[in-house]
């Protein structure tokens, strides 16, 4: 196992796939951090802001994490 990163780090979370334009880039700090069975889980806090690029980045952090829902559930009726 590799040592996790410390409750208090900051990130940044880059997420990248089909359902976006163009990667999605997110400061973060490590709010929580465990193994669950085999694999390592975080839990971030963002560190978003009110201005109009976070505010756009948000709306495509919900675009995304709905599209992966919608993939995973197709993949689980198949």
């Amino acid at each position: 196992k590799e040592p996790m990163p410390q409750e208090g780090t900051r990130a940044l979370l880059v997420l990248d796939g089909p359902a976006l334009a163009e990667p999605l880039r997110l400061p973060c700090t490590i709010q929580r951090n465990f193994h669950h069975a085999k694999a390592p889980r975080m839990g971030l806090k963002f560190l978003g802001d009110d201005s109009p690029d976070w505010l756009r980045t948000e709306y495509q952090l919900q675009d995304y994490l709905m599209q992966r829902q919608r993939d995973h559930l197709r993949f689980r009726a198949a």
